[in-house]
């Protein structure tokens, strides 16, 4: 399957028979995206695809096409998830703070600050990659007001 984010919800395509069915946020259904706003989507080591939104993130399940865990996390502009070896689940984001970790068992989010004071969500003051080298070490491409 082809797993597609966009502007206008998360879409997954069948190449083999062409078929594609759409899943969107529904305010009525918890279970549904948290926003039709899809920025980025990764499979986990255990299966989950992580469907990253304006809203936040959610834990989304192929098998029942369902959101298990929604995480709350106002992003206007790119968002996206990173499992590293050790499997630390990274959460970056080019406004705000930018880094956080989630700890998926205990559904705990950890978040960093680079700025002194508060900023403002619109202020591209966050991280727009992450990359892990061959030794374990990662890399952080931070937005240049944070430079």
């Amino acid at each position: 399957m082809l797993w597609v984010a966009t502007g206008h919800g998360l879409f997954r395509l069948d190449p083999k028979s062409g078929q594609s069915v759409s899943f969107h946020h529904d305010p009525a259904n918890p279970a549904s995206l948290g926003s039709d706003d899809v920025k980025s989507t990764r499979f986990d080591r255990d299966g989950t695809l992580w469907v990253a939104t304006g809203e936040g993130i959610d834990a989304f399940d192929p098998g029942t096409d369902r959101v298990a865990l929604h995480v709350p996390l106002r992003e206007a502009r790119e968002i996206s998830v990173y499992e590293d070896r050790a499997g630390v689940f990274w959460i970056i984001h080019a406004s705000g703070n930018g880094l956080a970790i989630l700890d998926r068992k205990s559904q705990v989010l950890t978040q960093y600050f680079f700025a002194q004071t508060p900023v403002s969500s619109e202020t591209l003051t966050g991280v727009s990659s992450i990359l892990e080298d061959a030794d374990g070490q990662l890399w952080l491409g931070l937005t240049p007001t944070v430079c």
